[in-house]
């Protein structure tokens, strides 16, 4: 089966490239997730995409949305790092503080595609679609921009030690194989990924725990209907056909799956890393 189509960073060109930049900075993240790079994929649907929602990214409408329905309380914590297992580990004081940055991005990000793919199932599905406004709100408040973070590895650059750990974290987006990015990047300290699959592995196939991401994703995605209430639809035309439109729909589903799980577990990892003394 292959792996996912996507558009990397480095090959975007022309308005995928322009769009990408933005998404950076809307985003206040050093990355462009995989969901934007596989609806690069399909030709015109990136830019229909953010004609209809760049506005509200860049007033930071859906960000703020987004972030105010985020709840992880319910999630039981996994086992905590202390500075001597972090050394044991072959992790030294600056790979825990990129380590430490990788997990923030994906937590900052995860909420705001989760609302992202909340409007494009909407826009994809419901015929009449009420626009209360067509204002655009005057502009939010935005944390600062994270640090970069290492690039993710490709599935070509992996050992087979490294590929046998990424399996467990791995699910199918459009009918691909596809590993969430968090994962491929945390793939850069093979031994710091085990400890994250020891603890991780069992909770994908928990169902409580599945459960409690399902609870946290639709909290969130739910709440795109706010924002759908100020998106003017009318004239704007979904280029692609029924059978590319059934693939983005079935890679928002997957989203709707992974993006609590990097939100949640993200956030378990954060906490269960110790502050490190240089």
């Amino acid at each position: 089966m292959p792996r996912m189509r996507e558009i990397l960073e480095g090959d975007a060109v022309g308005s995928v490239a322009l769009i990408y930049n933005e998404i950076r900075d809307c985003y206040r993240a050093p990355y462009v997730s995989s969901l934007f790079r596989h609806l690069a994929t399909y030709p015109g649907l990136l830019e229909w995409m953010w004609k209809l929602l760049g506005p509200h990214l860049k007033s930071g409408r859906i960000q703020v949305t987004g972030r105010s329905q985020v709840d992880v309380s319910k999630l039981e914590p996994i086992k905590g790092l202390t500075e001597r297992d972090l050394i044991n580990l072959g992790i030294n004081y600056e790979q825990v503080t990129v380590i430490k940055n990788v997990c923030e991005t994906f937590v900052r990000v995860s909420p705001i595609n989760l609302v992202v793919s909340g409007c494009l199932q909407k826009l994809m599905t419901q015929k009449k679609l009420v626009q209360k406004s067509e204002e655009i709100a005057q502009p939010f408040t935005l944390p600062e921009p994270l640090l970069e973070m290492p690039s993710m590895l490709s599935w070509a650059e992996l050992s087979y030690e490294q590929k046998n750990l990424l399996n467990c974290f791995e699910t199918l987006l459009a009918g691909e194989k596809f590993v969430p990015g968090i994962y491929l990047i945390l793939a850069r300290w093979p031994t710091f990924l085990g400890y994250v699959a020891e603890q991780l592995g069992p909770k994908l196939k928990n169902e409580k725990v599945l459960r409690r991401c399902e609870i946290i994703a639709d909290k969130i995605f739910d709440s795109s209907e706010e924002i759908m209430e100020h998106i003017e639809t009318s004239n704007h035309v979904l280029p692609v056909d029924n059978s590319q439109k059934n693939n983005i729909l079935s890679a928002i589903s997957t989203y709707r799956q992974t993006s609590p799980q990097m939100l949640g577990f993200g956030s378990l990892l954060l906490r269960a890393l110790p502050s490190f003394k240089n």
